[in-house]
């Protein structure tokens, strides 16, 4: 690399935090929706909520298949195949829990500052 600094990482670690983060609130704004509405079934909804992006990344990979590669090979095509869904379940596990433990934080917070007297 003749001495440069590589910055690729940085920059893929600062977008890990920033979908995390967006996923997150994206999350917590739609169980607050759900709770105004007087919907107290959120758990599984803030999960499946921020893990959607996993599906998001799952549909992409097929249509960057579809339009950009351009592969000739079957075997190549499962091993692809293969490794994004791989990939999108981890995305999807991962983004999920990460948005159901501060969308479980936030409800703590807003029920335990009610008082009741």
């Amino acid at each position: 690399w003749q001495g440069r600094v590589y910055y690729v990482f940085g920059f893929l670690a600062l977008v890990f935090v920033m979908v995390l983060l967006t996923a997150a609130e994206a999350t917590i704004v739609l169980i607050y929706v759900q709770l105004v509405n007087l919907e107290y079934r959120w758990w599984w909804r803030s999960f499946i909520g921020a893990g959607s992006y996993g599906i998001w990344l799952m549909g992409y990979s097929v249509l960057y298949y579809l339009i950009v590669l351009s592969v000739r090979s079957w075997w190549s095509s499962v091993l692809y195949f293969g490794y994004m869904a791989m990939a999108s379940y981890f995305c999807f596990v991962m983004i999920g829990a990460f948005g159901f433990l501060l969308t479980f934080v936030f409800v703590r917070i807003i029920y335990g500052s009610i008082k009741i007297d």
